[in-house]
């Protein structure tokens, strides 16, 4: 199989650390911990080889891989130094969107388009070149931006072509969601589309209505990488043994791009929600005792930390609480997710499957389609799904 993953966010740390896993292929100084499809219960799906498998994408900066891969010192150069070869390719200018973070950010490059349809028409055009470039049997777009605003209602309630339109026209130039964009474009080319972050292109009706008819897969969103997903086992476990949980604190130290762009309000709106929602439904709980806290902290860099506090009761109505700290290594939580998503996208493009893809809901805070919320359910909903 020859397939190709095109990374909307190259440049980011999570996107190079992917990329440079990937270029990694075959080193024996580099060994995949953490990634559910390298286990023997899936070998007989002949999954996509990582050196199968070309990559590209977009992004406002126009470092190389291996130069943004160096910069961020997220894995040892050493190893970078190993797969240099295959790391030199630089990303196209992305779409810019005045609803977007990178706004607050510094841009080397931009991609300037008047409307909507211009963007996703251009976007269509990388993609096509990059297919007969690289003469893929099979292609993925990857999201991995930065947390956007939450969409306008008239786009997210869009289940019709003349509503979707209707919708995006209402929000004047250049106010549309730059992930919509790739969304649409990679639909539309024959792409499976992954959508690993806040971002909520993929909840659009039409969107989805789309991907069904184009017959491709599409999977997200908010990849579940640490504390969520933590607290989901956590709160499972604590049911099973019939205590109830009165109340959770969550606080949430991050040094990256991402815990920079959530100190802005507009921006944590969705991202607070998906933290929240799960665990609210789950275990019964409201937002006045379920609280999320976000804080940038440089010094933490990639690095995030997570302190939890839960208040929970047992016999006789008797309080106890537990506290949890860790702290996780953000693009290397994330990275094994990505193979995992992408390997598995790429087995529903070969087996024809397309749509929701809900067997992949392990991987999200808040999957497309949730139907359990303990991540044990969701585990053998996978494994059971590939048997």
């Amino acid at each position: 199989m020859r397939a190709g993953i095109l990374i909307v966010g190259l440049s980011g740390a999570t996107a190079n650390t992917f990329a440079t896993s990937l270029a990694l292929a075959g080193d024996p100084t580099h060994r995949v911990f953490g990634a559910l499809s390298e286990n023997e219960e899936f070998s007989h799906l002949g999954l996509a080889r990582c050196d199968d498998v070309v990559v590209s994408g977009w992004d406002f900066s126009s470092l190389s891989v291996f130069e943004s891969a160096t910069q961020f010192g997220i894995i040892p150069h050493s190893l970078i130094e190993n797969a240099q070869n295959r790391l030199g390719v630089r990303p196209k200018p992305a779409v810019a969107s005045r609803q977007d973070p990178e706004l607050l950010t510094e841009k080397t490059q931009v991609r300037e388009c008047s409307n909507y349809v211009e963007a996703v028409e251009e976007i269509q055009n990388d993609i096509e070149e990059f297919k007969s470039l690289n003469q893929l049997d099979f292609c993925l777009v990857l999201n991995l931006i930065s947390p956007q605003k939450e969409f306008p209602r008239a786009i997210l309630s869009a289940s019709g072509r003349a509503d979707f339109e209707n919708g995006i026209n209402q929000q004047g130039k250049g106010n549309f969601p730059a992930s919509l964009v790739y969304a649409h474009a990679a639909i539309r080319t024959g792409c499976g589309f992954i959508d690993f972050t806040t971002a909520q292109s993929l909840e659009v009706p039409f969107i989805q209505r789309l991907s069904e008819e184009r017959t491709v897969p599409i999977a997200g969103r908010d990849g579940s990488t640490g504390q969520t997903y933590l607290k989901l086992g956590l709160a499972t476990l604590l049911r099973l043994r019939g205590l109830r949980i009165e109340g959770w604190y969550s606080a949430n130290i991050l040094g990256n791009q991402d815990g920079f762009v959530l100190t802005q309000n507009e921006f944590d709106q969705v991202k607070k929600k998906d933290k929240t929602e799960s665990l609210n439904e789950f275990a019964d709980l409201s937002d006045e005792n379920h609280v999320v806290d976000i804080s940038y902290y440089r010094p933490r860099g990639d690095n995030k930390e997570a302190w939890d506090s839960v208040d929970i009761s047992g016999w006789f109505g008797l309080g106890m609480q537990m506290k949890i700290n860790w702290i996780g290594r953000d693009s290397i939580l994330a990275g094994p997710l990505l193979l995992d998503l992408c390997r598995f996208s790429l087995h529903s493009l070969a087996t024809g499957a397309y749509g929701v893809q809900n067997q992949l809901n392990f991987y999200f805070k808040s999957p497309l389609e949730r139907r359990v919320f303990s991540p044990f359910e969701e585990y053998r909903a996978l494994v059971s799904y590939y048997s």
